[in-house]
């Protein structure tokens, strides 16, 4: 699946507040090593959690947008990842 324009992210991202949920979701299990005294350990489940949704958000539109013409592929973040996904796919065929 291609984006042909900018207004078709809504469709690939998790809209704002499911990021949130998750947040939310995860907090729990955050709390609960809080409480057992990990401080450290909370603060790293939140943060690689979080940082996990976060790249895999970036990294599903970045495949997505692939540059045409007309696409939303010429927009810079998405332009540089489908430069480089176009040079190792060519080096794994052997072209």
């Amino acid at each position: 699946m291609v984006i042909r324009s900018p207004r078709e992210f809504r469709f690939v991202l998790l809209p704002f507040w499911a990021i949130v949920a998750i947040f939310f979701l995860t907090a729990p299990i955050a709390v609960g090593l809080e409480l057992g005294g990990q401080h450290n350990l909370s603060a790293l489940f939140v943060a690689t959690s979080m940082g996990y949704v976060l790249s895999y958000e970036w990294l599903h539109l970045a495949y997505t947008c692939r540059r045409t013409a007309s696409s939303a592929g010429s927009w810079a973040p998405c332009a540089r990842t489908t430069r480089r996904t176009t040079i190792r796919r060519s080096c794994r065929a052997g072209t």
